[in-house]
């Protein structure tokens, strides 16, 4: 009887293990789409002079601040992630646009002149 009890454990450890990877999964993808929406919207902003992605973090942005003082600036958007769930969609435009003005604010600071 305890390696049957034994086996559904097993089994529903990996279930639930599973729908862990699932939503972490799903997470991870929406925090690499808001990435990607930051990254476009940074990019038509004359300051910003490159944007790459993390390649080992796929809710980071790596930034290169035109005239900087500094050699680069990361922007990690997970708090915006969690911040921006169950918004309504007015919400999320208004949310992303203060964070990008933020981010150009911050860049700003970092420039001489």
């Amino acid at each position: 009887m305890a390696s049957v009890v034994a086996l559904v454990s097993a089994s529903l450890l990996t279930s639930i293990t599973t729908d862990n990877t699932l939503a972490q999964s799903k997470t991870n993808a929406t925090k690499a789409e808001l990435r990607a929406e930051v990254a476009r919207r940074l990019r038509r902003e004359p300051i910003i002079q490159k944007v790459s992605f993390d390649p080992s973090d796929n809710a980071r942005l790596i930034l290169k601040v035109r005239n900087s003082e500094i050699e680069q600036l990361e922007v990690d958007v997970t708090n915006l992630s969690e911040r921006m769930r169950g918004l309504s969609a007015k919400q999320r435009e208004a949310r992303m646009q203060r964070f990008v003005r933020q981010i150009l604010k911050l860049a700003a600071s970092s420039s001489p002149g």
